[in-house]
């Protein structure tokens, strides 16, 4: 074998052995991590285990925010000491009707050791809340970017963010938070 092949091979060599000490390393890590880390899911004080489903959210609601509404979206997955879910519905595409879109987030906090995860979900909130305009015990604010408007809620250890963008969408938005919460 001549030099270059031999160098070409144990380049390759170092680096397949390189990817599975990192690798394994990683997954040691993540091992021992998980048995004295955070919380990966809801102890069983927690009254939102997971995430409502966007079918929780009343369809009248929707529809009345947002009329000819379609579920452009759902995405769900893990989040640091939680979990998420976020829906989107829209009315881009319905004729005679200013577009609008209404997008609902739901993040089940989870208790540790540490704290409980109705306290992250008010933390959650009053980090939210910091320097604006609340109306009792949900936040409503401009959205910061667009034409529409975010109101954030708790409802024990899940708060729910809801952005609306459309008519009237200061005045509504709140209104679509509370419906949402008093569904679930």
């Amino acid at each position: 074998m001549d030099e270059a092949r031999r160098r070409t091979v144990v380049r390759g060599a170092a680096v397949v052995g390189g990817a599975a000490v990192v690798s394994a390393a990683a997954i040691t890590g993540g091992l021992l991590w998980a048995k004295h880390g955070p919380a990966v899911e809801a102890a069983p004080t927690d009254a939102y285990p997971q995430p409502p489903a966007c079918t929780s959210v009343p369809s009248a609601t929707v529809e009345g925010a947002v009329p000819a509404a379609v579920l452009e979206a759902e995405t769900v997955g893990p989040l640091p000491l939680s979990a998420g879910r976020s829906c989107v519905w829209s009315s881009l595409d319905a004729s005679g009707e200013d577009p609008r879109m209404l997008i609902v987030s739901f993040r089940a906090h989870f208790s540790d050791s540490q704290s409980s995860g109705e306290e992250r979900a008010a933390a959650e909130l009053d980090a939210l809340a910091e320097g604006e305009l609340s109306r009792g015990d949900t936040l409503v604010r401009p959205a910061g970017v667009g034409e529409g408007a975010e109101a954030a809620t708790r409802d024990r250890n899940l708060t729910i963010r809801v952005w609306y963008g459309g008519a009237d969408a200061g005045e509504k938005v709140a209104a679509i938070a509370a419906e949402v919460a008093a569904a679930l």
